[in-house]
C-alpha cells in the first residue's frame, strides 16, 4: 500500500510540476521512502519472531526442528574395531590401525567458533550423525542417547559439539567413541578436545536413566 502511494504521488508530483520535483513534493517522497524502509524492517522482525521454535522428540530426547545448514559435516564410522590403546595426540589406536578423528576435529575448529555454539547447531550436527548411522545399518537412537549423556544440561546452550563418532569395542565392551569440539568460553575457539567412550550395553538396558552414566573412559586435551 505504501509503495503504491509512493508511485502515485511521484507521478502526480512530476505531472503537476512539469516533470520537475519541488521541495515540498521531494520532502513527501523522502518521508514515504523512509516509511517503506521502516515497514520492511518491521515486517522482517515480526516474521522472524512469528516463526515458533519447534522440536521433535526421539525416545524422550528433544531435538530442534529449526536446523541450519552445516559448514562441515560430522563423521560417523561403523568399524567394530577393537581399541587397545589411547593416544591423546594422534587419536586412539586399534588393533586394526589408527583411527583419524583429528582431521574432522580440525575442520570443525576452522569452520566454527565459540560464538557459533547453539542448540540449533548441535542438533543439526546430531541429526546428520544419526542419519549417517541409519544409512550404515546402526541403531541411530543408541547413538543419539550416547551423545545425549555426554551433556550436563541438554536444554542449555552447549559449550561443545560432536564432530566424530565410531562404533567400536573397548576392553571387550561395545562402545560409541565420540569426539567433541569444546570451547572454554563462547567468545573463543572450539579447539579443545573431548573423547567419550560410551557403553552401548548401558544405553540398551536403560542404566543411564537410573543415574548419570559414567562413561568407560573420557579424556580431554587441547589442540
Amino acid at each position: 500500500m505504501i509503495r503504491n502511494a509512493f508511485k502515485l504521488h511521484f507521478v502526480f508530483a512530476c505531472e503537476g510540476s512539469g516533470g520537475r520535483l519541488d521541495k515540498k513534493h521531494l520532502a513527501i517522497i523522502v518521508v514515504i521512502s523512509l516509511l517503506i524502509i521502516t515497514s520492511s524492517f518491521v515486517f522482517m522482525v515480526l516474521n522472524e519472531r512469528s516463526t515458533p521454535e519447534s522440536y521433535e522428540y526421539i525416545d524422550g530426547i528433544r531435538l530442534s526442528n529449526n536446523t541450519i545448514d552445516l559448514n562441515v559435516n560430522p563423521v560417523v564410522n561403523v568399524s567394530y574395531r577393537s581399541i587397545i590403546d589411547i593416544d591423546i595426540h594422534d587419536g586412539y589406536i586399534s588393533s586394526e590401525g589408527g583411527v583419524n578423528w583429528r582431521a574432522t576435529h580440525k575442520a570443525f575448529n576452522e569452520n566454527y567458533s565459540g560464538e557459533d555454539l547453539s542448540i540449533k547447531l548441535r542438533d543439526s550436527i546430531i541429526k546428520q550423525m544419526i542419519s549417517d548411522a541409519d544409512v550404515q545399518g546402526e541403531n541411530s537412537t543408541i547413538l543419539l542417547k550416547a551423545i545425549y549423556v555426554c551433556y550436563h544440561n541438554w536444554t542449555e546452550r552447549p559449550n561443545m559439539i560432536p564432530c566424530y563418532a565410531e562404533r567400536a569395542s573397548l576392553n571387550g565392551t561395545e562402545v560409541w567413541a565420540i569426539a567433541f569440539n569444546s570451547a572454554l568460553g563462547y567468545g573463543g575457539s572450539i579447539s579443545h578436545e573431548d573423547m567419550w567412550f560410551i557403553s552401548i550395553p548401558m544405553i540398551e538396558d536403560g542404566s543411564y536413566l537410573v543415574a548419570p552414566l559414567s562413561p568407560i573412559l573420557c579424556w580431554s586435551g587441547s589442540d
